[in-house]
């Protein structure tokens, strides 16, 4: 029988595994653990905990606790919680957009992320119309014929695309679905023009969406934010609709501290 050898990119994640599981062990301990009280939690041996706690002292992600002498978090791990809060925070702005959004136009609206792939962060509706098929929140995929996911792509790469987005032809929602790459680079061209993105019922029959980028203060797009409306009214309103869209994007970039002159 053969033997098994681990190749360096698995021992390394096996490593960083490893050190998380430390960290979140010693966040329960504030007054400090010793190495051998972390090693028997964890079903370490007590070298790989030294070889890890040695990694992370130099890090400083851990030190020496003042309480018992034992392991203690490190200073490094505030900076992370710092940028949690900060993430948090700007989330929290971002999704009142969305509300604001449906207050003004009497529509579903959306926010969405590109985590790997365009995910819905947040919905907001009345009654009336009704939901895109599984556009919830969580929902993840079709990005080329979401109008929130053609303003999320225009950012990228398209190398940094979704897999599904690396074939030569992409899934058909409806006929209207842009199903050949060099379409959709074009429409992306428009979105990146206009600062602003159309879903033609290309995604559902019947349904129509609009979406707008949102920036941080570097002008890092952070999310999308759009509405969807039946067509009938997309083709009556689309004008007002997209004026909408526009200003409670640009209420949101201008609230994360984007200078709203560079577009």
């Amino acid at each position: 029988m053969a033997t098994r050898v681990d190749s360096p990119a698995s021992h390394t994640l096996t490593s960083a595994r490893r050190a998380l599981q430390v960290l979140e062990l010693v966040a329960r301990h504030p007054r400090g653990l010793s190495p051998k009280a972390i090693a028997r939690e964890l079903g370490l041996s007590l070298p790989t905990v030294y070889n890890l706690l040695t990694t992370l002292r130099r890090e400083g992600f851990v030190q020496r606790s003042r309480w018992h002498g034992g392991i203690a978090l490190g200073s490094k791990v505030a900076l992370l919680y710092q940028g949690y809060l900060a993430s948090a925070a700007e989330l929290s702005q971002v999704v009142g957009a969305v509300n604001d959004l449906r207050d003004q136009t009497d529509a579903r609206t959306y926010l969405a992320v590109y985590d790997g792939d365009v995910e819905i962060v947040e919905v907001a509706s009345r009654r009336g119309w009704r939901e895109l098929p599984g556009l919830g929140r969580g929902f993840r995929g079709a990005a080329h014929a979401l109008a929130l996911g053609k303003v999320l792509l225009a950012a990228l790469d398209p190398t940094a695309w979704p897999v599904y987005l690396q074939r030569e032809r992409f899934e058909r929602f409806t006929e209207r679905t842009l199903v050949w790459p060099q379409d959709l680079q074009r429409e992306l061209r428009q979105v990146r023009a206009s600062g602003v993105a159309f879903d033609r019922q290309e995604y559902a029959c019947g349904g129509c969406c609009i979406a707008a980028p949102i920036y941080q203060a570097a002008g890092q797009l952070v999310a999308a934010l759009a509405l969807s409306v039946p067509a009938t009214r997309f083709q009556h309103e689309e004008e007002l609709l997209t004026r909408a869209v526009r200003r409670c994007a640009a209420a949101a970039s201008q609230a994360l501290g984007y200078p709203l002159a560079k577009r």
